[in-house]
């Protein structure tokens, strides 16, 4: 008997047309999420920095033209014109500067790097987020199933218990326990729903569309499931050397910080001077002979800053603060890294273990509730040994429900903290 059964159905009524499995889902948020495109923007504005920054060894040429009026005034003659017309042009090219556009170039590539970096590893963390969600979605849908499982059993033993009073051998006592506990198993059942309606709405902004998508269930019994996890086939210092040797976000902090250290060296240079090459044309129109002249002039420059206002000396204290900063954050990283995948990999094995013992548990509560039905069937207990066989029933069937997917989420989140693919080893 399919008490309630109409809740699951309006849970689940999201208006989704589409069904998706985990690999869906994954390229459904890897595509849409704001996360990712906007990191994917600001690499193309680091990517933009590069050809900035490059432009300094190309040449210049501009053009300018002015329209003026000249009086002149000289101790023998005076000149006067209100309409002298000049045009010029003038081509600039820089030869040598210290290596302060070519440390600002390195340290332009080194942040666009970076920031490719820094791409992957949001692609990594959502790709985490998607997983986690996916799997409690699919939790919350085997918490619905025992809820129902829940319910059907006390109306089955409502029905049961009615009987026996109507025939004399029990009490109408037990008839309001039996209805207490089903309506208890109901109120479990609208929570069960509502908790998987609260992990749908988990998946909005992962997916990054308005959208709304139906998740396809896991077919299979909890309990088959649970049979074929295995332990980790690696060690955990396996997994500490490959998370430090492949999370991204370590090789963005190594970009970052070679960009530190050239953007360093490029504001020392600006203590040097600078020498350009520069070639000019010049031509004012002018009625007065004084004035209208054409000239060419080409000519190699030096220029020295001698004082800035101690600009450059603050540019300098600024990258070196920058680079000690990530050198810093990157330790952190580390630590965190660490951390990380020693938890994960801790929180596997309790998992696994939990898991066998669950099997157990639950394997010895099922065979307790048969054994009490029957004992209440034959009038050798009461209806309290047998609501509390039946509750211990429920809770090692949702113990084992959310040990399951705990464990699954486990690897996700090894695989997340290690950057690399867990073999389950399954049998």
């Amino acid at each position: 008997m399919k008490v309630f059964s109409f809740i699951l159905l309006s849970s689940l009524s999201l208006q989704a047309s589409t069904s998706l499995d985990l690999q869906a889902l994954l390229e459904l948020a890897l595509k849409n999420n704001p996360s990712v495109q906007i990191q994917k923007y600001i690499k193309e504005e680091q990517y933009a920095n590069i050809t900035s920054t490059k432009a300094a060894y190309l040449p210049t040429l501009s053009a300018n033209a002015d329209l003026s009026s000249y009086d002149i005034k000289q101790a023998s003659s005076a000149v006067k014109d209100k309409s002298v017309k000049t045009y010029s042009l003038i081509a600039k090219q820089l030869i040598y500067d210290f290596g302060k556009t070519s440390y600002s170039i390195k340290a332009s590539k080194s942040n666009y790097n970076a920031s490719k970096e820094k791409v992957l590893s949001i692609v990594s963390k959502v790709s985490f987020d998607v997983k986690k969600a996916y799997f409690s979605i699919l939790k919350n849908y085997e918490l619905i199933k025992v809820a129902q499982q829940s319910v059907d059993i006390d109306a089955q033993q409502l029905y049961r218990i009615q009987e026996y009073v109507n025939a004399g051998i029990k009490s109408k006592i037990d008839i309001s326990n039996a209805k207490l506990s089903l309506s208890t198993s109901k109120l479990d059942l609208i929570k069960a729903n509502f908790a998987l309606k609260q992990a749908y709405n988990s998946l909005i902004s992962l997916l990054g569309t308005k959208e709304k998508y139906l998740i396809k269930e896991e077919k299979r019994d909890i309990k088959d499931l649970s049979k074929k996890i295995a332990p980790p086939l690696q060690d955990l210092e396996y997994y500490l050397a490959q998370g430090l040797k492949n999370r991204y976000e370590l090789k963005m902090y190594e970009y970052l910080i070679q960009g530190n250290k050239d953007a360093l060296s490029s504001s020392n240079a600006e203590f040097f001077p600078k020498v350009n090459i520069q070639a000019s044309y010049n031509n004012t129109l002018s009625h007065e002979q004084f004035l209208d002249k054409e000239q060419n002039i080409v000519g190699v420059y030096l220029s020295w800053d001698l004082f800035t206002g101690f600009s450059s000396k603050a540019k300098v204290l600024k990258n070196k603060s920058a680079l000690n900063q990530n050198k810093e954050k990157r330790v952190q990283e580390e630590l965190k890294i660490q951390e990380n995948i020693s938890a994960a990999y801790i929180s596997l094995l309790e998992n696994y273990e939990s898991t066998k013992l669950s099997l157990e548990s639950l394997a010895l509560a099922k065979d307790n509730l048969y054994l009490s039905q029957e004992r209440y069937k034959n009038g050798l207990n009461d209806i309290y040994e047998l609501n509390t066989s039946k509750v211990q029933f429920t809770k090692a069937l949702s113990s084992l429900v959310d040990i399951y997917y705990s464990y699954e989420i486990s690897i996700a989140n090894l695989e997340y903290a290690s950057s690399i693919l867990y073999n389950k080893g399954q049998k």
